[in-house]
């Protein structure tokens, strides 16, 4: 919330509007924390094959968000897909946003909260051995690559270079940074078929390995 401060501060004293959806992971002792703003999203994969998205993406269109916007007066309209809507002002211009929060975004938080929040949902994951490595992305990609599929297409980066264990248990890693070229190469890829499929947003994405070892 004080970076979102910070950033409509910035946007404001420069006559900007931009904004950002905002994602992270963070471990802490045995267990992964998500933090989310918007419709970037976090997906973990484990060792039997399977991917679990890790986070819900705040759009106008969920239920929960509807109702949260609404109850303060905000408005959401369907403008190809459904959006919430602010009102310039002080000209008969008015905004339409696809994300229900995010960072900055200063039409929809200044001088009238249109619903918009920076304030995160936060989630906790227990660490295990079936937890091999997370994707997180913007929507860029999630427009175009299901959950699965991204996870599918990790993991085949991952275990082309011989960093990613075949099960649970104790697994003989490599050097940090054949471990870090994987995980880029994997990211790499799932940026790369995204724009093969036409995505028409921007795409960020980033690969995180867990490593295993023994106590």
């Amino acid at each position: 919330m004080t970076c979102d401060e910070e950033i409509l501060d910035t946007t404001q004293s420069r006559g900007r509007r931009d904004g950002s959806t905002s994602l992270c992971v963070v471990q802490v002792g045995k267990a992964l924390f998500t933090a989310h703003a918007g419709d970037s999203r976090a997906i973990v994969g484990y060792a039997d094959g399977r991917c679990r998205a890790m986070t819900e993406d705040h759009k106008p269109s969920v239920a929960s968000e509807r109702r949260r916007i609404t109850e303060i007066g905000g408005r959401i309209e369907f403008c190809g897909c459904w959006r919430v809507v602010a009102d310039h002002p002080t000209k008969p211009l008015r905004a339409a946003l696809a994300v229900s929060r995010s960072l900055g975004d200063i039409d929809f938080k200044r001088p009238v909260n249109a619903g918009v929040t920076a304030e995160p949902d936060v989630r906790r994951f227990e660490l295990d051995e079936n937890i091999q490595f997370v994707v997180l992305a913007s929507d860029g990609m999630w427009d175009v690559i299901r959950d699965q599929e991204a996870g599918d297409i990790a993991r085949s980066i991952l275990k082309a270079n011989d960093v990613l264990r075949s099960g649970a248990g104790a697994y003989d890693y490599p050097e940090e940074d054949i471990i870090r070229d994987a995980c880029r190469e994997a990211a790499q890829a799932l940026v790369d078929k995204s724009m093969e499929r036409g995505t028409n947003d921007n795409v960020t994405v980033v690969v995180g390995l867990y490593m295993h070892t023994q106590a």
